[in-house]
């Protein structure tokens, strides 16, 4: 299936200004909550390597006010989370950003928190929805009006295919919807629209059968049937995969919907060393290499649920080259936020996307 490259390029664009409250958080973080409460960029938790080897989970909840022409965002640290927290999932619902799962040096989490922001003086204001019925880390997670998806991750530890619901303000419990077609995917990305849900990449590591999924899947409620998706593929007409990679669903104006995806690690590196096989390094000098060997995807993907066809709307950017990146949408305007350049180096940076 070959790319379709629009005439018309998006503008993408560096911001200056991370966050930095926390001893070691100004060096990027990656698998970071954020997403935007009214005016204001919030980003919460997240982890990242202050001293090689050791890996730092963060608690804090930093917010910046964003007006759409700044160049560099100027953070406050407002507040924490009840504990340190990453790899899990988060979707903005009305007024309120909904945090699910993750995971820390301790435990994988089965807590789910709402966050808005106090109007008199902008503290975070928490309140504890209904808990998982299982721990779940590094899933994907969306939003379908007022229903909540956990698609895959690690379930109670272990790599699962499950599917995940809740109704928020409703019922608000949470049920099993039905499990993915094939091997369980962790690092998934997921979107919902018009009755459907949508899932791509994910692996599943089980030595030499390790699995890093290209294709998408989609569901449909009404008739809770599963059909195939094609992959997305780069410039060159190359598979993609979308493990390890952000996607959030724009809708126009019009009601033309999409899903903008971005980031992802490379799928024949990231295969190699998560089945044990490094043929392409030695185990040992697998974290050693430069940031381009490792081949994160640089493209920014776009699906047309119209059309059911990927598009490719830029030229490939090395901003977008990170995996455990974090997005945040405010009308046709995304921020792609931290992740890694490469395993264990983080990302300070902030980029802003211009999807019209």
């Amino acid at each position: 299936m070959k790319s379709n490259l629009k005439t018309q390029f998006t503008n993408i664009s560096s911001m200056s200004g991370f966050p930095s409250g926390e001893a070691g958080y100004e060096l990027g973080v990656s698998a970071c909550y954020a997403g935007f409460i009214g005016d204001y960029l919030v980003v919460a938790g997240g982890c990242n390597f202050p001293e090689p080897g050791k890996k730092k989970y963060y608690s804090s909840i930093y917010a910046a006010k964003v007006t759409g022409n700044e160049e560099t965002l100027q953070w406050e640290m407002i507040g924490n989370l009840p504990e340190p927290a990453a790899y899990g999932g988060v979707v903005a619902s009305g007024d309120s950003l909904i945090l699910v799962g993750g995971c820390n040096t301790e435990h994988s989490l089965r807590t789910v928190l709402s966050i808005h922001l106090d109007q008199e003086n902008g503290k975070p204001i928490l309140k504890s929805l209904p808990d998982l019925p299982c721990t779940v880390d590094n899933m994907g997670v969306c939003l379908l009006d007022t229903r909540l998806f956990v698609v895959g991750g690690n379930q109670d530890g272990r790599p699962s295919a499950s599917v995940l619901t809740m109704e928020i303000g409703k019922d608000e419990k949470w049920t099993p919807e039905t499990e993915l077609i094939g091997e369980p995917r962790v690092q998934p990305v997921c979107a919902a629209y018009n009755g459907e849900l949508f899932v791509w990449g994910g692996f599943y590591e089980n030595g030499k059968s390790s699995i890093v999924a290209t294709s998408g899947l989609r569901y449909q409620l009404m008739s809770k049937s599963w059909t195939s998706l094609p992959a997305p593929v780069n410039l060159q007409g190359k598979e993609l995969t979308l493990t390890g990679a952000t996607a959030i669903l724009e809708v126009s104006a019009k009601g033309n919907a999409q899903i903008v995806c971005a980031g992802g690690v490379n799928r024949e590196i990231f295969w190699d060393a998560i089945s044990g096989t490094y043929s392409m390094v030695a185990k040992t000098d697998y974290l050693k290499k430069d940031i381009s060997w490792y081949k994160f995807n640089n493209s920014l993907l776009i699906y047309n649920l119209k059309t059911e066809q990927w598009e490719i709307p830029s030229p490939e950017n090395a901003l977008l080259a990170r995996a455990g990146a974090q997005v945040a949408l405010r009308g046709h305007t995304l921020y792609y936020m931290g992740g890694e350049l490469k395993p264990g180096l983080r990302s300070p940076g902030i980029v802003k996307v211009d999807l019209r």
